[in-house]
C-alpha cells in the first residue's frame, strides 16, 4: 500500500527462527520505528496459512538455462510449501515482447508443473536484450489473488525492460507506474535479474523502489532462488501501522538498517518510498527482514 495515497502501511516481515517459522511470535514481540519514532501496530497476523505465488518468467532465447532449471526444481518448491502446511496456489505468466498467462492461480500443483514444463525459450536471440518485463509484471498483478492470502510475485529475467518512451512502442508502462502498482497491490515482490542500474528499465532498480527482495540471476544456483522464495512464504508476518506522513507527503528516507545476510543477495536495497519503517523483534525471536508492500 502506497503511503502517499493512504496513511496505512502494510509491512511484510520474514523471521528466520524456529518460533518465527512456526507462527509463535506475538504482536508484543515486534516494534515499528518510522523516522526514529515508534508507531503503534494496528493489525498483526501470521500469513503462512495461505499463499498465492505468481511467477512472471522471461522465456526469451537467452533464458533457456533458467527455464530448464525451473522445470527441474519447481516440484521441490511446491512440495516444501505443501509440507509446511500452507494452502498455496501458483500462477505463471510468460513474456518476451508479448505477454501470455500460462496458468492462472491454481492449487493444482500438477497443473502448475505442466504449465512450467510447457515453457519454451524463443525469440530475443541468444544474448540479453530488452524484454516486456513491465507488462509481464502488470499482468501478473492482475491475477485473481485471494485477499486473505500472502501474495508473492516473482519476476525472473536476464534483460532490461521495455518502457514507455524507449521508442520501441512495445510497452506503455514506466518504472514509476509499475512500482506504484506493486506497492498498491500488497504483494511481496521478488526480482531475479542482472545487477543493472538503469533508472528507467532495471528490474533490480524496481525491486529497490518497492523494498522487494532482489537476487542476482548470475550470482548463484536456481535452487537458491527457490529456497529464498520458500523461506519468504513460510516465515512471513504482516503488520499494519498508520504512518505519520500525510497523504501526498514525501520524506527523504533514512539509511536502511542492517539486514541479515540470509535475507538478501548483495547490498540491501535503499527505499525511495516516502518513509522507510524499521521493524524489529525481541532478541529471542531471531532476525527480521522487512519488505514493504
Amino acid at each position: 500500500m502506497d503511503p502517499t495515497d493512504c496513511p496505512s502501511v502494510l509491512v511484510n516481515v520474514a523471521v528466520n527462527s524456529d518460533p518465527g517459522r512456526s507462527g509463535e511470535l506475538g504482536v508484543d514481540q515486534f516494534t515499528v520505528i518510522e523516522d526514529g519514532v515508534e508507531q503503534p501496530i494496528e493489525e498483526f497476523g501470521f500469513t503462512s496459512s495461505a499463499a498465492d505465488i505468481a511467477f512472471a518468467f522471461d522465456n526469451s532465447g537467452s533464458m533457456e538455462d533458467e527455464i530448464v532449471r525451473m522445470q527441474r526444481e519447481v516440484r521441490d518448491l511446491t512440495d516444501a510449501i505443501e509440507d509446511a502446511g500452507i494452502d498455496a496456489r501458483y500462477g505463471l505468466v510468460s513474456f518476451r515482447e508479448r505477454v501470455r498467462v500460462e496458468r492462472d492461480l491454481t492449487a493444482d500443483t500438477a497443473a502448475f508443473g505442466t504449465a512450467v514444463d510447457r515453457l519454451r525459450p524463443g525469440g530475443g536471440g541468444t544474448s540479453p536484450r530488452r524484454e516486456n518485463s513491465f507488462d509481464g509484471i502488470a499482468r501478473t498483478l492482475d491475477l485473481d489473488f485471494r485477499p486473505a492470502a500472502q501474495k508473492v510475485v516473482v519476476v525472473i529475467t536476464d534483460a532490461l525492460a521495455h518502457y514507455d518512451g524507449d521508442v520501441s512502442g512495445v510497452s506503455d508502462l514506466t518504472i514509476d507506474g509499475v512500482a506504484r502498482r506493486v506497492r498498491e497491490s500488497g504483494v511481496a515482490f521478488v526480482a531475479v535479474s542482472p545487477d543493472q542500474s538503469d533508472p528507467t528499465s532495471s528490474i533490480r532498480v524496481l525491486a529497490d523502489r518497492v523494498d522487494g527482495l532482489w537476487i542476482d540471476i548470475r550470482g548463484g544456483s536456481f535452487s537458491e532462488v527457490l529456497r529464498r522464495i520458500r523461506e519468504l512464504v513460510t516465515t512471513a508476518y504482516v503488520l499494519r501501522y498508520d504512518t505519520d506522513a500525510g497523504a501526498g507527503e514525501r520524506r527523504e528516507p533514512p539509511s536502511p538498517s542492517p539486514t541479515p545476510s540470509w535475507a538478501w543477495s548483495g547490498t540491501p536495497p535503499r527505499s525511495t518510498s516516502p518513509t522507510t519503517p524499521t521493524v524489529g523483534t525481541t532478541p529471542t525471536a531471531g532476525p527480521a527482514a522487512v519488505g514493504r508492500s
